[in-house]
């Protein structure tokens, strides 16, 4: 068991302020609980929880086969993404059947294409590489020949915290 810090908020400010002084502390997260709610195994309606979710466009690198052995191991099921600067990679998943399909159909056309990816946010590891936390395809941005650079990305990112 491990003990998590907890704070009484009255009102949306107060709630929204904690969150961001999480987030600016490296934490994904917070969850609002009811004053009264129960514990329950499951997704309690008494509790919303409250994390990072931001849209980033960024340039298909490359192609992942499903693995060996898998429904998928013929298929592309996750993509390679980065950056325009090549500063942040990633791989967006949660691609459906027919997407990934039509991905490895289409691989060598969809090269360089500009993809609109979901995340929790930027991270960073020990060697100072950019990635996302829990990247997603969200679709194709025709509209668009160039990516955002890592420093769009920062941008983004502050803005949804609320800290630009």
């Amino acid at each position: 068991v491990n003990i998590i810090e907890g704070l009484i908020v009255h009102n949306y400010a107060q709630a929204m302020n904690h969150f961001q002084e999480v987030l600016s502390a490296g934490e994904e997260g917070t969850i609002l609980k009811a004053w009264d709610g129960e514990w329950k195994d499951g997704k309690p309606t008494w509790q919303i929880k409250c994390k990072l979710e931001l849209d980033l466009d960024l340039i298909i690198t490359g192609f992942n086969y499903g693995s060996k052995g898998t429904k998928n191991e013929n298929v592309i099921s996750s993509l390679n993404a980065e950056t325009s600067c090549g500063k942040l990679k990633t791989r967006p998943q949660g691609l459906t059947e027919q997407l990934m399909k039509e991905i490895t159909e289409n691989k060598d056309n969809l090269l360089n294409t500009i993809i609109e990816v979901k995340c929790s946010g930027l991270s960073k590891d020990v060697n100072g590489n950019y990635s996302l936390l829990y990247p997603a395809f969200k679709g194709f941005r025709d509209d668009k020949t160039v990516a955002n650079t890592l420093e769009e990305c920062i941008e983004i990112q502050n803005g949804v915290i609320g800290l630009s």
